[in-house]
């Protein structure tokens, strides 16, 4: 059962009674072989070092896993070059309880900033695959146009004119030239991601086109990692 906290003047951090270590025993970021943050990894040395009957209250605010700002300057000029873009995307971010947030500021030690190599790599990745993204839903939603025309035609065979025995021939070939389009807009960008080096993929491209778009849609459309019922499990 979780046990009741009393409020205290802090009430930006967990109360002093339900910290099991002192803020002056900070904690190493994990960071994987690239340099970037483990995020499960992190989640759960900091949640130890708080009484796991502690509630954490349910406000939330987006945390930059890749921290402090002043390390990830602004560049421009150079493409998929710019610290601070890098340190904004939606991968290196997570949605937390406010109250975890700040109490992960001062337990933790913020990472060493990545190399420039892999915070090139991993931008251009993340751009590279919203545009993927948007392929792949252009390609299954034009699908989906397809398949309801066909049934609407089915249903309303009086909509097709005379001298087309019955075949939606207009129809079908406006869809089927969008449906190419649209393919080899998703076959592009397939294959500018195949240049990405596959330990900053975002997804196997050997997916299927449905896949690759669930997977790459749960990156792309947040703006950070939901993660407040990983912190409050």
């Amino acid at each position: 059962m979780k046990r009741r906290w009393q409020a205290h003047q802090f009430e930006s951090l967990p109360p002093p009674d339900a910290r099991l270590v002192l803020p002056s025993e900070k904690i190493d970021t994990p960071v994987d072989e690239r340099g970037l943050v483990i995020i499960q990894d992190l989640l759960h040395q900091v949640k130890t070092t708080i009484d796991p009957s502690y509630e954490w209250p349910e406000e939330l605010s987006i945390h930059h896993f890749l921290w402090p700002a002043a390390f990830y300057p602004e560049e421009r000029g150079q493409p998929f070059m710019n610290p601070a873009k890098f340190r904004d995307i939606a991968p290196n971010k997570g949605l937390l309880p406010r109250t975890f947030e700040n109490w992960l500021h001062i337990i933790t030690l913020p990472p060493k900033r990545p190399e420039r190599e892999v915070m090139r790599y991993q931008l251009e990745s993340y751009h590279i695959a919203k545009a993927l993204f948007a392929k792949a839903r252009d390609t299954i939603e034009t699908e989906r146009l397809a398949r309801r025309r066909q049934e609407v035609v089915r249903l309303n065979p009086g909509l097709i004119s005379e001298g087309f025995d019955g075949q939606d021939v207009i129809g079908e070939e406006i869809m089927q030239t969008r449906l190419e389009k649209d393919f080899r807009g998703f076959e592009r960008q397939l294959e500018r991601y195949e240049q990405v080096p596959p330990e900053f993929r975002f997804v196997d491209l050997e997916a299927d086109r449905k896949e690759i778009a669930r997977t790459l849609g749960g990156i792309i459309i947040p703006k950070a990692i939901p993660l407040f019922k990983a912190v409050a499990a």
